[in-house]
């Protein structure tokens, strides 16, 4: 599936489609092996995502504020 402009190729989408799934399998094998910091690494590397983490991030660390999740454990960032 060519686009019509032919602006990317079908190797190209194919090969950043493959380093999307890989970056995404990476972030959940690091979350089973509850490793935040590298979790946020995996997803850092796809860069809409690290653009909205770093706001996130930022956000949070600026006001001081904190996040808990469902199970009460206190959720903080400092910078990604």
């Amino acid at each position: 599936m060519d686009f019509p402009d032919d602006s990317f190729s079908d190797q190209l989408v194919v090969d950043a489609l493959d380093e999307l799934v890989r970056l995404a399998q990476e972030a959940v094998e690091r979350f089973a092996d509850r490793r935040p910091l590298q979790v946020l690494a995996s997803l850092a590397a796809i860069e809409p995502l690290k653009s909205m983490l770093i706001e996130q991030c930022s956000e949070r660390w600026t006001s001081g504020s904190v996040q808990n999740d469902n199970e009460g454990k206190v959720l903080s960032f400092g910078y990604v």
